[in-house]
């Protein structure tokens, strides 16, 4: 069979666009949820934490306004990212920036929502803190699919050597049972022992009365 009949087929322009909208759906679809998830841990976390760090001063809080904030791209979303890309071929860098961006808009959409845009613009420094939350997000979430891909490779060799190892036992075992088979095929048989035609009665014969056996007293008169 020629290489070329071996290489896989291209794929049909429809089909790659088909799944090019699934992958790009998925990552939004992990930017959504993480953002979603994300969202309920950091309102959980920031209404233990904050009464406890009522006075701790200023950097504090800032510290603290940063890891909740970006509770959902920095944890979150690379979480679900390894899970996926532990069966899923996933794109480091696409999946991290589509579902980064995606958190990012509904995020920026709640924040609109609530305080308008003159609230945003006028917190430069959260605003600050949520892009370098995203963009470490972003950074953990593409390390996070490379690594993801990289145990699935690893299950995907040992598999593949699991179905060599069972494949090459049961060669064996069918060149075993072959051998046994030619080796009972080259046996010979041992002829039948010859039996004497004397010995043989003929069928319907009476059976040959036997003689009394001498006692050794005379007989009588």
């Amino acid at each position: 069979m020629s290489a070329e009949a071996d290489a896989p087929k291209p794929m049909k322009p429809l089909a790659a666009a088909e799944t090019a909208v699934r992958r790009f759906l998925l990552m939004v679809g992990f930017g959504f949820m993480a953002f979603v998830a994300g969202s309920i841990l950091g309102a959980s976390l920031q209404n233990r934490l904050v009464p406890r760090l009522e006075g701790a001063g200023p950097f504090l809080g800032i510290v603290t306004f940063f890891l909740v904030q970006g509770l959902w791209v920095m944890i979150v979303l690379p979480a679900f990212s390894h899970i996926a890309a532990r069966f899923l071929e996933l794109k480091p860098w696409s999946t991290a920036v589509i579902g980064a961006g995606t958190g990012m808009l509904f995020q920026l959409a709640l924040q609109y929502v609530s305080v308008g845009a003159e609230g945003i613009a006028g917190a430069p420094t959260q605003q600050a803190l949520r892009l370098l939350g995203i963009g470490t997000g972003i950074v953990l979430t593409a390390i996070a699919v490379k690594r993801g891909r990289e145990l699935a490779r690893v299950a995907e060799e040992r598999a593949k050597v699991e179905a060599e190892k069972k494949k090459h036992q049961y060669d064996e075992f069918v060149k075993q049972a072959e051998a046994l088979a030619d080796r009972r095929e080259q046996v010979p048989i041992a002829a039948a022992a010859p039996v004497d035609p004397a010995g043989v009665e003929a069928p319907g014969a009476p059976a040959p009365t036997p003689e009394p056996a001498p006692t050794g007293l005379p007989p009588k008169p």
